[in-house]
């Protein structure tokens, strides 16, 4: 009878606790790969990368593409462990876009944003990014011969 009850008292103790669930290291990936889509980046999914930077509640990703054999950097991401949001580590941008948001939500089950500092550098300010620039990402100014 006792252990009866000490099981049951636990398990009410497990389900009172709300659950500090994660998005897998495989949804954080995905998680980047349409967050370039959504920005008009052409990377493939090979191409994002697990770095090795440790920012403690995030996955880290480094995006590259391929030009002319050349490995170019597309950039720098971290994800949100808890949350699934998307930060740009270089500019600490945080994505929002809608595709992207209703993609987020369905990973995770809770609605809890995050309430942890940003994967930023420090004095670094951040930024929200809640729909794509008007401007073409490729648009560079002419060199002079």
């Amino acid at each position: 009878m006792r252990t009866t009850s000490l099981i049951l008292a636990s398990t009410l103790l497990f389900i009172a606790i709300p659950s500090r669930a994660q998005i897998t290291r495989d949804q954080a990936r995905s998680l980047v790969q349409t967050t370039l889509k959504l920005r008009g980046d052409k990377v493939a999914a090979r191409q994002i990368q697990e770095t090795t930077n440790n920012v403690p509640g995030y996955y880290s990703f480094g995006a590259y593409n391929q030009a002319q054999g050349v490995q170019n950097v597309v950039g720098w991401f971290a994800v949100n462990k808890r949350t699934g949001q998307v930060w740009e580590t270089t500019n600490c941008d945080l994505y929002q876009y809608p595709a992207l948001e209703s993609r987020r939500r369905k990973l995770v089950k809770h609605g809890a944003k995050a309430k942890q500092k940003p994967p930023c550098a420090d004095g670094q300010r951040a930024h929200v990014v809640k729909k794509r620039s008007s401007r073409a990402a490729a648009e560079l100014p002419e060199v002079a011969q």
